[in-house]
């Protein structure tokens, strides 16, 4: 995992306090919720006990028109059509308006592109609605963009609805009314609904504003847009989204119950986060491998033989997304391995022939969790090329795009993700373009927020109690996150076949268990005796009816470590990596005496042998981080002289033979030197 800075939230403990005893809540739960924001008594109101009412939908400029529109089509019992996005905020806005629209007994039909045809309404798809006899065209998580479009369904004698939230261009589309929260003259109190809930708003409005009546009857379809297009789950969203998820747990639709048993979650309560790594993957799968139109046919469904067989489908869909995805990125890895360069570029940017697109924005968001950086993967298909990319919080990748447009086709997206076209005989250029941006800016590093240290005897069902009140989490309520700081190690575990491991620590008298997943004992660079800070998230686990918390390491670092100095180390030798100009006070900071990198040697030669990063070196000699930089370039100088060898798992020995040279003819210390 990419190592980041450990940031602690500032927290008012007096006004926790405060907050607490005035409101009846849990002291930890007050001290999470004002050191997010949520620190008045109308805020602390609002966000535990759904003291918010929700906003008139006709706040939303042009949703007067759209609902004239729409119940004039009803009236006449004109062809409705729906177009909409072929992920799972696309697909289950589509559901809820054709739920919507066929129980009032409307003639409606509905399209969702494939990802091959591409983003939005198209010209092919107006003409198609066209010879169906459509009257009227409502787009939902799409639309905002389509500028020529709309004007070719004025030409064919189509109303055009838009109804979506993405951001306005400079240009709004010429159509009958479009309905997006982010229109600049909206001054509605809340904006950012998945396009999934700005259909909400929309049905609300045709209800005449019986929000109760919707809520009752969709939440659970609402919800899972929701959480699955990553929308902040604060203001109406949280309303939405805990509606929803109770209805799901109890829901008597039968492709949300087909699709919680295809999950194998259909004997579990499903919370918001469980929702985003079962059900809403499973959604998001019908389109990327193959056509979105099974997920929406699921949601739709009202016969669970029909439900089960569809559910069956997406799943096996999900199971092969999954290892498209990781073929992929054993491909990466194995480019890495060839051109390590790759990685110590400030942006990542790699690309294949034949690669999924559907995968590929996943992937990149893979390589990110990796290493730390901006990614962008981009799949060839031979002439052609089609990437996506994933970023972190204070690096916008759309800017960079923006900045390296000129050897583009097109591009799109926000400051997290954002795609891209291009000719692939291009790639290289794109990559010295975005890079060269790149290089201009200061370094940003990815952030870990914790939400307050912990001191581990509060680790009991109390605790799992207080968590409950702060749910649903999501995007803009996270998991919290604590930090644990100075655990000794007093064991470490293999768990499900070495796959896992799990970690027996203590705290003067207190102890803990804590798990970590996806880690192997042997790759795992901490031992029995070693101390360590960790950051956790606490859960409940349930098992022959007993609930306990469980304890999930996210991150972990050897105690004293300085996560400035540690990035600041890794950034300097990336930068030696790819030959840049240094400072005078850079060179001080890269380059090592002999003496520092005989010390280096004889301690590898000591253990016998090393595999883990130059943090874990620092670390183990007792440096805080402030000579990283010059670990790692003693490390390169004698793996290029032999002095030591690497073998391809990544292990570094001792040679059979030693080897004499002299340390400072090796390529590295020449650069450092000139």
């Amino acid at each position: 995992m990419s190592r980041k800075i450990w940031q602690v939230n500032k927290v008012n403990k007096d006004l926790a306090i405060s907050l607490a005893e005035r409101h009846n809540l849990f002291a930890i739960a007050a001290l999470i919720a004002s050191s997010r924001g949520i620190d008045t008594d109308e805020k602390i109101r609002a966000f535990f006990y759904d003291e918010l009412d929700f906003f008139s939908p006709w706040d939303i400029p042009d949703m007067e028109k759209a609902v004239y529109a729409i119940n004039q089509a009803l009236e006449n019992f004109d062809r409705i059509a729906i177009c909409g996005d072929y992920d799972a905020d696309g697909i289950t806005a589509s559901a809820l308006l054709y739920s919507y629209l066929e129980e009032q007994g409307a003639d409606v039909i509905c399209r969702i592109p494939d990802r091959s045809e591409g983003y939005g309404l198209k010209k092919e798809a107006i003409d198609y609605f066209s010879e169906q006899g459509v009257k009227l065209i409502i787009t939902v998580d799409c639309g905002i963009s389509s500028i020529e479009e709309a004007e070719y369904a004025k030409e064919k004698g189509i109303r055009l609805v838009v109804t979506d939230h993405h951001i306005v261009g400079d240009t709004l589309p010429d159509c009958y009314a479009v309905v997006d929260p982010y229109r600049a003259d909206c001054n509605c109190r809340f904006k950012a609904f998945a396009g999934v809930g700005v259909v909400f708003k929309l049905l609300c409005a045709l209800e005449q504003g019986d929000t109760e009546f919707i809520l009752d009857a969709y939440s659970d379809i609402v919800a899972l847009g929701t959480i699955g297009d990553v929308m902040p789950l604060v203001d109406e969203n949280r309303l939405i989204v805990r509606r929803g998820v109770e209805m799901i747990n109890s829901s008597d639709r039968p492709g949300i119950i087909s699709l919680r048993e295809a999950a194998g979650q259909s004997e579990k309560r499903v919370t918001s986060g469980s929702l985003a790594f079962t059900l809403i993957p499973r959604i998001n799968a019908a389109g990327r491998m193959g056509s979105p139109t099974r997920a929406l046919n699921l949601l739709l469904c009202e016969d669970s033989v029909i439900s089960d067989d569809i559910a069956a489908d997406i799943d096996n869909a999900n199971v092969l997304r999954h290892k498209t995805e990781q073929e992929i990125f054993t491909e990466i890895k194995e480019q890495i391995k060839q051109n390590p360069m790759l990685v110590h570029d400030r942006i990542i940017v790699v690309d294949g022939e034949g690669w999924q697109n559907g995968v590929v924005g996943i992937v990149a968001a893979k390589l990110v969790e990796t290493y730390g950086k901006p990614a962008i993967v981009i799949a060839r298909n031979g002439d052609d090329a089609r990437g996506s990319g994933r970023s972190f919080e204070g690096f916008s990748l759309y800017e960079a795009i923006k900045a390296s447009s000129s050897v583009l086709e097109h591009f799109g997206g926000h400051t997290l993700a954002a795609g891209i076209g291009l000719k692939s005989k291009n790639i290289d250029a794109f990559r010295r373009e975005i890079n060269n941006f790149a290089s201009k800016l200061e370094p940003v590093y990815p952030v870990l927020n914790i939400d307050c240290k912990l001191n581990p005897v509060a680790i009991n069902n109390d605790l799992l109690n207080a968590l409950s009140t702060l749910e649903p989490f999501g995007a803009g309520n996270a998991v919290p996150v604590f930090g644990l700081y100075s655990m000794n190690i007093d064991g470490v575990q293999a768990v499900s076949e070495g796959r896992h491991i799990r970690l027996m620590l203590s705290k003067g008298d207190t102890k803990i268990s804590a798990m970590r997943f996806g880690v192997s004992p042997i790759d795992f660079p901490f031992k029995k005796g070693d101390t360590i800070d960790i950051a956790v998230t606490v859960e409940a686990n349930e098992y022959l009816g007993e609930v306990r918390p469980s304890v999930h390491i996210k991150a972990v670092r050897g105690s004293g470590m300085d996560d400035k100095k540690v990035l600041d180390g890794f950034a300097l030798f990336e930068k030696v990596m790819r030959r840049e100009v240094l400072t005078s006070e850079e060179k001080k900071r890269a380059f090592p005496e002999r003496e520092f990198m005989l010390d280096i040697f004889k301690f590898i030669k000591k253990q016998g042998s090393w595999q883990y990063d130059s943090e874990t070196l620092c670390y183990r000699i007792g440096d805080d981080g402030t000579n990283l930089c010059k670990v790692a370039v003693s490390l390169d100088a004698m793996l290029e002289l032999d002095v030591l060898i690497k073998d391809e798992n990544g292990v570094i020995t001792l040679p059979d033979i030693p080897v004499k040279a002299d340390l400072a003819s090796s390529k590295i210390l020449t650069y450092l030197k000139s």
